[in-house]
């Protein structure tokens, strides 16, 4: 089986040389990691050879999703995910830069100051006419809630949160009913307090294009549509927001109150005499970040209510499901076998492409019992040309990506592309000459998630 690398997938590089006609070259790689019982992958005969697609798989599905280039809001079940109601979203693609961003962000002194905030969100909750808001920063493990109302928690754990899906989503996230998502059926927010059905998000962006978290309007209420122009309304206001975290806190100290660093002067508000009558009357408000609770004979201090969330764990009781669930786990351990984080950490301290391959060929054999794994370096070179006064006199190779007539360049007809290979790393051979069948790498390549390939009289 010949799977392509969807991680690592670098776009294809045109090159542009001084010839006639004056071609473009575009180059790409992929290590392409494969399971055959042969080492010689050549065949002369096609009737030999079954290739057949290989289909997506979780590994595939997960990749994809964490990537942010799609909106994410309505994505059917692939066949691959199991479709029990809840999905943990996975991090980010970009995750280690993501969270060197978070902690600029999560402990700035603006998130004391309320009243920085307190009319945009307001004015969310009055225009779509829903119950919750919430501004929330997402951490390597929870998801914190700095603004919020309907929540009534400072955080919850990020596999749960709804907004760990929206930092993967391109644009904004929404759900008009997340009591009907499989991805959140059965969250813990959804199908216990707060009962959130409605929910769409959009993310916060910082300057250096980093999501650090989500701007959210929720309600206990379904919603029949929503459409995109509200979503703007809530990017709008998210880049608002984000500008203000950008800003020092003493400048937005004296544009929203007129504060004069020389007077001395922090009195910001005039305190509401109608609201200190109320309070006597019923108490203080003890919820950290709500009005909503309110203790008239204690002692007023604030408090955290104190939320467990319990995870159940989903899946067929009969005993003739049970033995599949149990196979299906079996599975899923084997996948697991290499984790991901550490062999990639581990393969770059290596320090040696060769090196770093040949090391994963060995571990891929290891753990999933392959006869013979290779990485091959694949490069694709298309033929491009251009007219003569579009390209630069004194250059003999340009750039295509910084190149400013990029748009006039056309596909020459005709010409096949030129397919090279290069082995990187194998285990399970002493020969260090092989040979390849280019049409089946090249099949792969540009396959989608790969080709299994079947040799049909060969003897297993």
């Amino acid at each position: 089986m010949i799977n392509r690398n969807i991680r690592d997938s670098p776009t294809r590089n045109r090159k542009l040389k001084k010839i006639q006609p004056v071609p473009a070259l575009s180059s790409s790689s992929r290590l392409l990691p494969t399971k055959t019982p042969q080492i010689s992958i050549i065949t002369t005969f096609p009737d030999e050879l079954s290739l057949t697609l290989v289909p997506s798989t979780k590994a595939h599905f997960i990749d994809a999703y964490s990537k942010g280039k799609w909106n994410l809001s309505k994505v059917p079940c692939p066949p691959c995910m199991p479709n029990k109601g809840y999905m943990k979203p996975p991090e980010c693609y970009n995750e280690p830069s993501r969270l060197n961003a978070v902690s600029q962000y999560i402990d700035l002194p603006h998130w004391h100051e309320m009243f920085l905030f307190k009319k945009c969100l307001s004015r969310l909750r009055k225009n779509f006419q829903v119950a919750g808001v919430s501004l929330s920063i997402i951490d390597n493990y929870k998801c914190h809630f700095k603004i919020e109302t309907m929540l009534n928690t400072n955080f919850v754990p990020r596999c749960i949160a709804i907004d760990s899906h929206a930092i993967l989503s391109q644009g904004y996230f929404m759900l008009l009913d997340a009591s009907k998502d499989w991805r959140t059926k059965c969250n813990p927010l959804v199908i216990s307090s707060p009962y959130v059905r409605f929910w769409c998000g959009v993310p916060l962006i910082t300057c250096s294009q980093e999501v650090i978290g989500v701007l959210a309007i929720f309600d206990r209420f379904p919603k029949d549509s929503f459409n995109e122009e509200s979503c703007s309304v809530l990017q709008l206001v998210a880049k608002e927001i984000m500008e203000m975290l950008e800003t020092p806190l003493i400048d937005l100290m004296c544009k929203f109150a007129k504060f004069s660093p020389k007077s001395g002067n922090s009195d910001f508000f005039k305190v509401n005499e109608d609201l200190k009558i109320l309070q006597k009357q019923i108490g203080r408000p003890t919820s950290s970040k709500s009005s909503l609770v309110f203790e008239k004979d204690g002692s007023g201090g604030r408090y955290s209510q104190n939320n467990n969330y319990r995870f159940i764990k989903y899946g067929p009781s009969s005993s003739k499901s049970k033995s599949a669930s149990t196979a299906t786990s079996k599975e899923e351990t084997s996948t697991a076998l290499v984790k991901e984080r550490d062999l990639w950490q581990f393969l770059f301290s290596v320090g040696s492409l060769k090196k770093a391959a040949t090391i994963l060929s060995k571990i891929l054999a290891t753990n999933y019992q392959f006869d013979f794994v290779y990485i091959l370096e694949i490069r694709i070179a298309e033929p491009y040309q251009i007219q003569r006064e579009f390209y630069p006199s004194n250059e003999e190779k340009v750039e295509t990506e910084s190149f400013e007539y990029f748009n006039k360049l056309l596909k020459r007809k005709n010409t096949q592309d030129e397919f090279m290979t290069r082995v990187i790393g194998f285990h399970g051979t002493n020969f260090t000459t092989q040979h390849f069948e280019s049409s089946i790498h090249y099949k792969a390549f540009m396959s989608e998630f790969g080709i299994e390939y079947k040799n049909n009289k060969a003897d297993f």
